[in-house]
């Protein structure tokens, strides 16, 4: 038998509070009703009916929770959108970009030395 190579995504199956459910659809319905025709606005409704579509509701230790399968690419979305949404509602009391910066310089000299 040839040894083929499988064309299926990496996913992670996530475990989310309803909490979490619900803070997630309402970030991506604030992009969906801002604007549907901007990329944002057509991931974010995208997004929302794959978790409308494909999530799974149960119960665990009296906490309602739902499962949802995010492959790599949906991941990416998620991160994209989710850090896109809080830089523009919540101000950044710093330069957090400057602090990933000095770390990788840091790593930078630090493997030099070795």
């Amino acid at each position: 038998m040839e040894n083929q190579k499988s064309n299926r995504k990496p996913f992670t199956e996530l475990y989310l509070t309803k909490n979490q459910i619900e803070g997630i659809m309402y970030v991506l319905d604030s992009y969906i009703n801002a604007d549907k025709n901007h990329k944002f606005g057509q991931f974010a409704e995208r997004m929302k009916q794959k978790i409308l579509n494909h999530s799974r509701t149960f119960i665990s230790n009296k906490e309602e929770m739902a499962s949802l399968l995010m492959y790599e690419t949906d991941m990416v979305i998620m991160v994209k959108l989710f850090s896109t949404y809080i830089s523009a509602v919540q101000e950044m009391p710093k330069d957090f970009f400057a602090e990933v910066v000095e770390a990788q310089r840091a790593r930078a000299i630090e493997s030099l030395n070795h």
